[in-house]
């Protein structure tokens, strides 16, 4: 009998796909961590704020919860979890990985987390309720110039009008650029109206040309803070490691000053005062005004969301309130909102989107998350998921801040808003159902809120008024 033979076809075993989609579960247990309490990641924390991670699936991108923008993209790197003051719990973040077939992998860790400690009053007053704050020089009287020292009269500097020591200011581009030889020592980018410095809650104050180029940094110091004025001449005092304020100068031409006194402080204007060692009475001090706000303030450009975070005491982004007439401050960052009616958070503006809106229509904007973008001659409001839900032109008229402090002749609102059509969030009233907004009054506003009012066809004092706070989204 003979032996049969078959031939033997090699045959591949198919092993893993190096270029095969990673899984959720993969991306997730591949990436390490450890938190910190400082960026530099020298002193390791199990609740710190800042995460030092590495991803063994490669490059990953590091996102928030809701931002659009990765934090970071890398293998691995140091991140800063986006802790509001406030938080409760735990803080989720989001990574994503690109596949090499170019599908895209998500994965959510959760982390423990230090929310920021609260602000204290002076703080907020000088880096904003979020602990950031923007400072340029006033824009309609003058910013920087001298006046006589008066021991014991500081309250002359409250509000923004003129004092009766000052004796010469400047207000226009031209004269301050002009100060360059005579007063500083070159050009350095900020002897412009439009130059702007950005105080900090971690104490650091760096200034920035009109451009946003940066020009100059350092740290400050405010202490002694006094609302109370018992010295008789400043509210505090405010010291920087270096020259670091917006054009920091002398008027005598004697050099940068890194010592001030603090004259006024809202949460919309400061002056501060440099007053030579041994002065007396009417001997030379220098002044600068500042707005807060950003170099766009009265443009008002970038996006802005429903301000739930901003009124803590009510918690409402719409509502009503009696219109009070003149003198009335809507100042809701310090809960001052006498008379308030009543109001509505941003999720219950679906539900009164029946009642309010044009033909009872709910619109995509009527829902927490939704958000307006002003750009140069535009605005656009949006649905949460960045649906466009009605856009027109605007435009804006701030009075002069020296009539009725920033108030106008009428002492009411401190400025007008227009739009040429409905472009704003939810822009109804409740006192004309379903007719759209084009005309607010601007009665608060600083870097970061701003609340619009709108009165009702009688305008007489203490007929009802519709109210509106909005929040700037901040960029991540």
């Amino acid at each position: 009998m003979g032996l049969s033979f078959a031939s033997c076809e090699p045959q591949l075993i198919d092993g893993p796909d190096a270029y095969a989609p990673v899984d959720e579960t993969t991306l997730a247990e591949g990436i390490t961590y450890t938190q910190y309490a400082d960026k530099e990641c020298t002193q390791p924390d199990a609740n710190g704020n800042f995460v030092k991670y590495s991803s063994a699936a490669g490059v990953v991108q590091v996102f928030s919860m809701t931002g659009e923008t990765p934090l970071i993209t890398a293998a691995g790197g140091v991140f800063k979890l986006p802790v509001k003051r406030g938080h409760v719990g735990n803080i989720s973040m989001r990574f994503r990985l690109i596949n090499a077939d170019g599908s895209l992998t998500w994965a959510t860790k959760e982390f423990t987390c230090t929310p920021p400690a609260e602000l204290t009053r002076d703080q907020i007053l000088l880096t904003g309720d979020y602990g950031k704050k923007v400072w340029m020089f006033e824009q309609f009287a003058e910013a920087w110039g001298n006046a006589g020292y008066l021991e014991g009269n500081g309250a002359m500097f409250d509000g923004v009008n003129s004092w009766d020591s000052k004796w010469w200011g400047i207000a226009d581009n031209e004269t301050l650029a002009g100060q360059v030889g005579p007063i500083a020592d070159k050009a350095y980018g900020d002897e412009h109206l439009s130059a702007y410095m950005v105080f900090d809650e971690d104490g650091g104050v760096s200034t920035f040309a009109p451009d946003g180029t940066l020009v100059r940094k350092g740290g400050f110091t405010m202490t002694e803070f006094d609302e109370t004025r018992s010295s008789g001449w400043e509210l505090a005092k405010l010291t920087t490691t270096e020259p670091a304020i917006v054009f920091p100068w002398d008027v005598d031409g004697t050099g940068a000053v890194t010592e001030f006194d603090v004259m006024y402080l809202t949460p919309q204007d400061m002056t501060l005062a440099y007053v030579p060692a041994g002065a007396g009475d009417w001997d030379t001090i220098t002044f600068w005004r500042f707005v807060s706000g950003t170099p766009d303030m009265y443009t008002l450009e970038g996006k802005w969301t429903y301000g739930v975070e901003l009124n803590k005491r009510y918690s409402f982004t719409y509502g009503g309130a009696p219109d009070a007439g003149e003198g009335f401050d809507y100042n809701v960052l310090t809960d001052e909102l006498p008379g308030f009616s009543w109001g509505y958070a941003p999720d219950r503006l679906a539900e009164k989107s029946e009642i309010f809106a044009e033909k009872g229509q709910v619109f995509g904007d009527a829902a927490p998350g939704a958000y307006m973008e002003f750009k140069e001659d535009w605005v656009t409001a949006y649905s949460p998921e960045g649906e466009k839900v009605r856009t027109t032109t605007w435009s804006i008229q701030m009075n002069d801040p020296t009539v009725n402090g920033r108030r106008g002749e009428n002492g009411i609102e401190l400025g007008v808003l227009t739009t040429n059509g409905p472009g704003l969030l939810f822009p109804w009233t409740f006192q004309e159902p379903g007719v759209p907004v084009t005309e607010y009054q601007i009665m608060y506003y600083d870097s970061d809120n701003i609340v619009l009012t709108k009165v009702g066809p009688k305008d007489d004092e203490f007929d009802d008024l519709t109210l509106w706070v909005f929040s700037r989204v901040e960029e991540e």
